[in-house]
């Protein structure tokens, strides 16, 4: 059976222990595999004996244990011999969770890391102006937005949204500075799901405005249905008329946090189309009860910009 060392880092009165030789870093607990994933990462960016960023990183340790970067409850659960032995006396489920929590959850939190820091460095070897290396590696801000988003990759199982996360780093280095904090830019990630992101997406895809009517209850891009009507005649709804994006949850969420704009107008109207047949040209019209609308916010359009690539 394979053994393993116990390693202890002291800081003056604190001691941080870890198992299986796991090492922390401004708050986020990874494994030796995870380091050497990040080793051409940081060789890269040429971190120096001058190098301010990673020396404060013991001395900022302690102010992290402090507040709220401290390690999260499922790290804290793999060291807690007594917690887990009652999770394992939970009946039928409770030997599955102990699993969970501890083994598989801890692999799946350096899978996202490595994930992150694969795509990070892959990024930052794209990058052909020196100077731009040069801050990564004495950059304060630098350092505090990717421990802010280590922090968030360790939470989320969709390569997306870690995505998400490293172009918010990458941009903050390359792109004019936002009016808007890198560091609010990170919380409104962390604050919404990835199927707000895919609406947002769709959002961004149809130049920041998408109109629909509510035709026979269903929600309708008339653009679409206009041309089906026109070519066939036809007042079937087909499916591709039909607006996928149509989880109105979804869309108040992203009001809510006034990332996009919603205008909603109920009223009852009749919208004309013209088809030909072999005879001649026909008029008709189908009655739409309701055009809604959303609109990206300003806030919405500098976020999805350095959310996305």
């Amino acid at each position: 059976m394979a053994t393993h060392k116990k390693y202890t880092t002291t800081f003056k009165d604190d001691e941080i222990t870890a198992h299986n030789r796991t090492f922390a870093i401004g708050g986020v607990s990874c494994s030796a595999d995870s380091l050497v994933v990040a080793k051409s990462f940081l060789l890269r960016i040429k971190f120096s004996g001058k190098n301010l960023v990673h020396r404060k990183s013991a001395e900022r340790y302690r102010a992290f244990k402090k507040n709220a970067m401290k390690r999260n409850l499922l790290e804290k659960y793999e060291e807690n011999n007594v917690l887990r032995a009652l999770v394992n006396f939970i009946p039928n489920i409770g030997g599955s969770l102990d699993i969970l929590l501890s083994i598989k959850g801890s692999k799946w939190r350096e899978e996202r890391l490595k994930t992150f820091l694969a795509d990070l460095d892959k990024r930052v070897g794209e990058i052909e102006d020196q100077e731009v290396i040069k801050k990564i590696s004495e950059s304060e801000e630098f350092y505090d937005l990717i421990v802010l988003s280590m922090n968030s990759i360790i939470k989320t199982r969709h390569r997306k949204k870690i995505e998400c996360y490293s172009n918010i780093l990458l941009n903050s280095l390359v792109l004019p500075k936002s009016k808007i904090s890198s560091e609010l830019l990170i919380a409104t990630l962390d604050a919404i799901t990835i199927d707000e992101i895919e609406y947002l997406s769709e959002l961004k895809n149809n130049s920041n405005e998408i109109k629909i009517d509510i035709i026979e209850g269903k929600k309708i891009i008339w653009a679409k249905y206009l041309k089906h009507l026109q070519q066939t005649g036809k007042e079937n709804i087909p499916n591709e008329s039909v607006f996928d994006f149509n989880i109105d949850l979804i869309w108040k969420l992203l009001n809510d946090r006034n990332l996009i704009l919603t205008e909603s107008k109920k009223e009852f109207k009749y919208l004309d189309y013209t088809y030909s047949t072999s005879m001649q040209s026909m008029q008709s019209s189908v009655l739409s009860t309701e055009k809604i609308t959303y609109t990206m916010s300003d806030f919405g359009k500098e976020f999805i910009n350095w959310v996305l690539k």
